[in-house]
């Protein structure tokens, strides 16, 4: 339960990945995507209230050794789609999944802005 680095970093912007549920057409966390809460780093100002918002009903796991603390800094920051989205490759397209095509679908955003 401990969060990885360096995502768990105030210094970096942690992309997550959703997914679209195909029965509801709607867009949601991915299964396969982290997140959580740092050991090590505080919680900053501007995500006080919305995850203070969140952990108020979020269903979360079990916690009676403490095994993971709730009050260091959130993360993913943002998130894009990360499940079986088309990505060339060689010249043809093909199904990704993964946070490894959040993250520069995110930088392009950002790079167009």
């Amino acid at each position: 339960f401990e969060a990885e680095f360096p995502s768990a970093s105030p210094y970096v912007l942690s992309v997550g990945g959703t997914a679209i549920n195909n029965s509801t057409n709607v867009e949601g966390a991915w299964i396969h995507s982290g997140g959580g809460f740092s050991t090590y780093f505080p919680r900053p100002l501007f995500q006080q209230q919305v995850v203070n918002e969140y952990l108020k009903s979020a269903p979360l796991p079990p916690n009676p050794n403490r095994r993971y603390v709730t009050t260091g800094r959130a993360y993913p920051d943002v998130s894009a789609i990360a499940a079986i989205f088309p990505l060339l490759s060689y010249g043809e397209y093909g199904p990704m999944a993964g946070t490894s095509g959040s993250t520069p679908q995110f930088a392009g955003i950002l790079a167009l802005i």
